[in-house]
């Protein structure tokens, strides 16, 4: 009895606290069930850069560079209008240049629908005349000594502000992996292939940047930026087959825009272009490849928006281009009879986007109701050279058709014949969401379109064997998706259905998509972010239940069962400037898309930061997997070639940084 009565004690303390000291985290979005999140002014803009502040973010999955929003996958990034093309750029922006940071699960008409998911970050602006600055060390005590250094400047004087950025950032890890290929006929395994590796990865970055801005009044602004990025070496070291590959790539990316006013609107127009050399060397005991990739992107974009009554208009348009050329060279000889083969493959893939929008909300009561449209044109090809020695490139490392090969195959031998393939397609996506409040709660109801579309550069045989070259090549993805959120105070509960057609599936390495049958989805979440004190906890629950029914190569079929993943932040703000952060992140076995997870998984971070007086020098000493118990163990299904199933196992080690940050 008296273990119950301390238990409901506790209890009642528990909620008595919540009662008196709680209030959300999500900051001043009042009228979006958008997940807002106030950065300036937070615990979290004493973090060191917004990837940090990310991995706080409940719905957002961050791991290396690779940003996922739960249940909706790759997400667009924006920083302001300007879309983000290097993710790697995240990586280099301090926090307390963030002012908040928007998470959509559900863009409206206003941004492209290619995704399912959209970050806005939002950056303070200065205001203050004079210099001022950060500069951040970080080392990486793990295994290897891995240094990182950044440093900003930026100076403003009245209406012009100038500034400057310079990074050098070196990554090391090392990681256990196993990945394995099953070959079934029938039901019945006929061969397994099997491999171990211990890779050794590293990488070596330098990054200048230039920007700035001038302000011709209150609401005219020009802003401008320049970026170079080098990824000095990029190599990954396998003792195992004696291989090492070695990558080298330059981008350059140039920006502007002006926002400003005419008669009641508020016009935003800009640019943002990035231009991209990839080189690789890979070696082996029989083989040399060079591969080389020429890619540019050039985005514009025009925006208007006006108020009306107790609603606003929004109109615009933007065209995306995005080209992309490559070339490989491949020597493969046998060492024993000194025989040499040497392929060259070469191909182009421009690929157009012409958007336009219109949305319009509107307030009645305790009702908003807000509405958009969205036209997109696409135009995408693929042009091979007559002089290939390989007649379709797939990726980097797979190419399908040889020339000898051609009156066997018949998409190489169409493509050989016509020399080139193209796609134009027209697409409507209407979305609509109403808003209304009934005391402290809110609800919304969303619906949206969104599509996926394959580049045919990167185009992979479709299991579709109709014998026509049309119906052999992926399918744009189409997906509707409508949602009911519920907010109240710090808790928010949002259920979604998604209906994909003509889902796009891969396998493991990416080298063949195909056209997956038509499934449904359906998603709960659930967010409780409240503040108890000292102790800010943000609790994350999603269930994933899909009605994907392949029929798998081994006749198990799998991916219909329930994944679950949960995600508790914990940021603790303790007296003298003290800052602890702990992040833990489960999911369980179960299924999404034609994926399969096969073990539950754990992973525990923690970080522990110090501001000394004046708040000008932090120290921050993080750990990431602390009890080493992270891992991924997936098996990734297909259809294509003959029925193979194949995953991978792999083990992520522990690793510990220490970071110290000055601003002046």
């Amino acid at each position: 009895m008296r273990r119950q009565h301390l238990l409901f004690t506790m209890l009642l303390l528990f909620f008595t606290l919540l009662t008196i000291d709680v209030y959300g985290q999500q900051g001043d979005s009042a009228n979006e069930e958008n997940l807002v999140i106030k950065v300036e002014g937070t615990e979290l803009s004493r973090l060191p850069f917004v990837i940090d502040v990310l991995k706080q973010i409940p719905k957002v999955s961050v791991s290396d560079d690779d940003i996922n929003v739960i249940g909706r996958g790759t997400p667009a990034i924006y920083i302001g209008n300007r879309k983000v093309m290097d993710v790697t750029e995240l990586l280099r922006i301090a926090a307390n240049y963030v002012s908040s940071i928007t998470v959509m699960t559900q863009p409206g008409a206003e941004y492209e629908k290619d995704v399912q998911a959209v970050i806005v970050i939002n950056l303070v602006k200065k205001s203050a005349d004079g210099l001022a600055g950060d500069g951040t060390l970080r080392f990486d005590l793990s295994r290897k000594l891995a240094s990182n250094v950044e440093a900003t400047l930026v100076w403003k004087k009245k209406a012009l502000q100038l500034g400057t950025h310079l990074a050098y950032n070196e990554e090391y890890k090392n990681f256990n992996k196993k990945s394995f290929k099953y070959h079934y006929k029938d039901q019945t395994l006929i061969s397994k292939e099997e491999n171990v590796q211990t890779p050794d990865k590293y990488r070596q970055r330098i990054t200048g940047a230039l920007f700035g801005s001038y302000a011709f009044s209150d609401k005219n602004l020009l802003t401008l930026q320049y970026t170079y990025t080098r990824l000095c070496k990029n190599r990954t070291y396998t003792p195992e087959t004696s291989k090492i590959d070695r990558n080298s790539e330059t981008r350059h990316n140039v920006g502007f825009e002006y926002s400003g006013t005419l008669r009641a609107w508020n016009l935003t127009v800009g640019n943002n272009t990035f231009f991209n050399n990839i080189e690789e060397n890979g070696y082996s005991p029989k083989s040399f490849a060079y591969y080389l990739r020429k890619q540019s992107n050039v985005r514009s974009y025009a925006r208007a928006k006006t108020d009306i009554g107790k609603g606003n208009l929004s109109i615009g348009a933007e065209h995306e281009y995005d080209y992309m050329e490559k070339i490989r060279y491949e020597d493969n000889y046998n060492v024993e009879d000194n025989e040499q083969v040497f392929f060259r493959t070469h191909s182009e893939q421009p690929d157009h986007t012409i958007g336009v929008f219109a949305s319009a909300s509107q307030q009645f009561g305790r009702w908003t109701i807000e509405g958009g449209l969205r036209y997109e044109h696409r135009s995408t090809s693929y042009q091979p050279f007559p002089d290939d020695g390989l007649m379709m490139l797939l990726d980097a490392d797979m190419s399908v058709g040889s020339m000898l090969e051609v009156d066997k195959d018949p998409v190489a031998g169409a493509l050989f014949t016509h020399g080139e393939m193209h796609k134009k397609r027209d697409f409507f996506f209407p979305s609509l969401k109403i808003t209304t409040k009934q005391g402290k709660s809110q609800f919304t109801l969303h619906h949206t379109q969104s599509s996926v579309r394959p580049n045919l550069g990167y185009t992979r045989l479709a299991t579709k064997d109709l014998g026509h070259l049309k119906d052999r090549i992926v399918v744009t993805e189409r997906v509707v998706t409508t949602s009911l959120d519920w907010k109240y105070s710090w808790a928010n509960l949002t259920a979604t259905y998604t209906h994909y057609i003509d889902p796009i599936c891969s396998t493991m390495n990416g080298s063949v998509s195909y056209n997956a049958p038509d499934y449904d989805a359906f998603d709960v979440n659930a967010t409780l972010s409240p503040r108890i004190g000292i102790w800010s906890p943000v609790l994350n629950v999603n269930v994933h239940k899909q009605w994907f029914y392949m029929q798998l190569a081994n006749g198990k079929d799998k991916l219909h069962d329930i994944l679950c993943r949960v995600s508790l932040d914990n940021t603790i703000s303790l007296p003298s400037n003290w800052l602890i952060l702990i992040n833990a992140k489960w999911h369980s076995k179960g299924g999404e898309r034609n994926w399969y997870f096969f073990k539950p998984d754990f992973c525990l971070n923690a970080s522990v930061q110090k501001e000394f007086p004046r708040q000008k020098l932090t120290l921050i000493l993080s750990a990431n997997n602390i009890f080493k118990s992270s891992y991924s163990d997936v098996t990734r299904y297909t259809q294509a070639y003959n029925n193979i199933s194949e995953g991978a196992r792999e083990e992520i080690t522990r690793s510990v940084s220490l970071t110290a940050k000055y601003k002046f």
